[in-house]
């Protein structure tokens, strides 16, 4: 076994359970092996139980024995097992030793390729109000130096100086050099445009129809940097935050890419960060708390962080800016 790289906040989480805004037991399709469908499905309960049971499990098509059969959702996206309480009625009556183990491990993440290291998704609020209100920098309780560009990328990125100036930093390590400024307008429009790729998507789509309809109405320039100021003025630490839970965005991911032949890694970041600020600032342009904010990102990340979305970013941002462009940005 090798040695772990721990963030200090892992041993700080805990699942908030009925409290949870935004649930996981909600809109995703939960998945479970061959060996936990047949031991959930031999679980001793009531008849009732054994019902919601035979209704709510079914097997996969073109099945594998990692892969093997699914929970239902009901006609609002959610597990059929989630109750009024907010609880997982599996969990509350057998325990998690018969629950699904994607549903025991998330938001936790526990590789051992290319090194051992453990992180949770910022797509769980609890995670997201840990790196906001209880630690002031991500850093590490246990490490392994195997990792020593990641590492290095997640010290930059909590740098107490402007993002942009982070990013150049950053660039060097990917041999960028030089650096040369973009027309910001049109920085804008190529975010913008790559966001609506995901309209249809379930956990933004509500958030891109409302920008859409606000940009018909106005210009994108215009809108943004009225927004960007009421981001700011509302939350004053959101440069913090943000670097933060890039930083953390970093660590729960496979960056940098390049290892895996991408040669993606720098643009995936400028890309993501600058997508991650497109939407909160229009999300946040008539909402004011820190609560609202873990919302938006909270949905924002269960878009990036469980999807191929960083690689596909990241090549979309290859093809329309040059490296010694890419970080103009960080001024999102």
């Amino acid at each position: 076994m090798g040695k772990y790289l721990i963030p200090n906040y892992l041993g700080k989480f805990k699942c908030k359970c009925g409290e949870c805004r935004n649930s996981c037991c909600e809109g995703w399709t939960v998945t479970m092996s061959l060996n936990e469908y047949f031991k959930i499905n031999n679980l001793d309960c009531d008849i009732e139980f054994r019902d919601k049971l035979d209704r709510g499990i079914y097997k996969c098509i073109d099945s594998t024995s990692d892969r093997y059969a699914y929970i239902k959702k009901n006609y609002f996206g959610d597990c059929v097992f989630h109750g009024s309480d907010g609880l997982c009625e599996l969990h509350k009556t057998f325990g998690s030793d018969n629950i699904p183990r994607v549903c025991d491990m998330y938001p936790r993440s526990y590789k051992e390729e290319p090194y051992f290291k453990k992180s949770c998704s910022n797509s769980c609020e609890g995670v997201l109000e840990l790196l906001i209100n209880d630690i002031e920098k991500l850093e590490f309780v246990e490490y392994t130096d195997n990792n020593e560009l990641e590492m290095r990328c997640i010290s930059l990125i909590q740098e107490d100086k402007p993002m942009k100036e982070k990013f150049i930093e950053i660039g060097k390590l990917f041999g960028v050099n030089n650096s040369s400024d973009h027309d910001f307008k049109k920085l804008l429009v190529l975010i913008n445009d790559y966001m609506l790729l995901y309209k249809d998507h379930h956990t933004v789509e509500e958030f891109i129809d409302n920008i859409i309809k606000i940009n018909n109405d106005t210009s994108i320039e215009e809108n943004f940097n009225n927004f960007k100021k009421h981001l700011y003025e509302v939350i004053p630490d959101y440069d913090k935050y943000i670097s933060k839970i890039m930083a953390n965005h970093i660590l729960f991911t496979d960056f940098p890419y390049e290892r895996q032949g991408y040669n993606v890694s720098f643009y995936s970041l400028c890309g993501v960060y600058a997508f991650v600020n497109y939407m909160v600032i229009f999300i946040m342009r008539d909402k004011n708390t820190l609560t609202d904010l873990v919302d938006a990102l909270s949905k924002i990340f269960r878009l990036i962080e469980h999807s191929k979305f960083p690689l596909m970013i990241g090549n979309y941002i290859k093809s329309k800016l040059s490296l010694n462009e890419v970080h103009n940005l960080a001024k999102f």
